[in-house]
C-alpha cells in the first residue's frame, strides 16, 4: 500500500442540482453522488497560512483516483465541504503509480 492510499479518507462526491424555488428563482442543493477515498491536505505554506490569516479561502490538495472537474464539490468524512478549483494533474503514465491531484478551497454551499 502507497502512502498517499494509507493517507486517503472517505469521500463523497456530490451533485449540484438547481430547481424552481416556487418564486421565479432557482434553489440549489447537493446530493451523494459517489464515494471515494482521496489524501487531502491543507496549504501550511507562509503564503497559504497568511491567507488563512487574512480571512481568505484556505486552500487544499487532493490526491486520489477519482477524477475531479473544476467546479466539482467534495465532502470529506468530518463534513466539511471542498470545491476544486483547478485541473486535475495525473501521474505520468510510465509512473509505478496512478494518482491523479487537484487544488480545492473551503466551500459553504
Amino acid at each position: 500500500m502507497r502512502l498517499y492510499e494509507r493517507m486517503a479518507e472517505p469521500c463523497v462526491l456530490l451533485r449540484r442540482v438547481e430547481m424552481d424555488d416556487g418564486e421565479g428563482g432557482t434553489a440549489v442543493a447537493y446530493y451523494d453522488e459517489a464515494s471515494f477515498a482521496a489524501a487531502i491536505a491543507k496549504d501550511s505554506s507562509v503564503d497559504g497560512e497568511r491567507a488563512e490569516k487574512r480571512g481568505e479561502e484556505v486552500a487544499w490538495t487532493v490526491t486520489g483516483n477519482r477524477p475531479l472537474a473544476y467546479g466539482d464539490v467534495v465532502r470529506r468524512a468530518d463534513g466539511t465541504l471542498l470545491r476544486v478549483v483547478s485541473a486535475q494533474v495525473a501521474a505520468p503514465t510510465m509512473a509505478s503509480f496512478a494518482f491523479r491531484q487537484c487544488k480545492a478551497v473551503s466551500f459553504d454551499g
